[in-house]
């Protein structure tokens, strides 16, 4: 059976990364601030949750994917904040981008709860040259963590899914 993962944050980024997930054949539970953005993924297949305590809850591998470092402490803090639900080998892949003491300080905060916590932020570059498009945009995530969180992470399908290094 696939792994159960959970998505938080659809915005450009994290839905494309979601629904590369669910056509993987991944149980995908998802969440958003704005609940329409969750439709088109659970027409393909992902399920709702009510809250990011909720995803934590139920996924042992949480993805999130949100604009800044004051979103994500939205994300994580309060009694329906994804704190709540992290548990003893839960582990947290932040894709966002944002600032490098935040995600010590978070990652911090998993730890303290018996989780793990994984810093990879989707980046952006401009490839030169490449013929009829010299500003093609592509993204990439890079991971940075112990060896234990890669192989917990980085299976060969969820690596396909993501673009990750296989």
């Amino acid at each position: 059976m696939a792994e159960r993962i959970g998505f938080i944050g659809l915005g450009i980024m994290g839905a494309g990364m979601a629904a590369n997930l669910i056509g993987k054949g991944h149980d995908v539970v998802v969440w958003n601030r704005t609940a329409a953005r969750m439709d088109p993924l659970v027409e393909a297949g992902a399920t709702p949750a009510a809250s990011p305590a909720e995803v934590g809850r139920t996924c042992p591998i949480v993805m999130m994917c949100v604009s800044d470092t004051p979103d994500v402490d939205a994300v994580l803090q309060g009694d329906r904040g994804l704190l709540a639900g992290v548990s003893q080998d839960s582990l947290i892949v932040d894709h966002s981008t944002i600032s490098p003491g935040a995600t010590v300080a978070f990652s911090r905060e998993v730890a303290a709860l018996g989780g793990s916590w994984i810093d990879a932020p989707v980046i952006s570059r401009t490839i030169f040259p490449v013929p009829r498009r010299p500003f093609t945009r592509f993204s990439n995530s890079l991971c940075t963590c112990t060896q234990i969180c890669i192989q917990r992470s980085a299976s060969a399908s969820l690596s396909a899914s993501l673009g990750v290094f296989p």
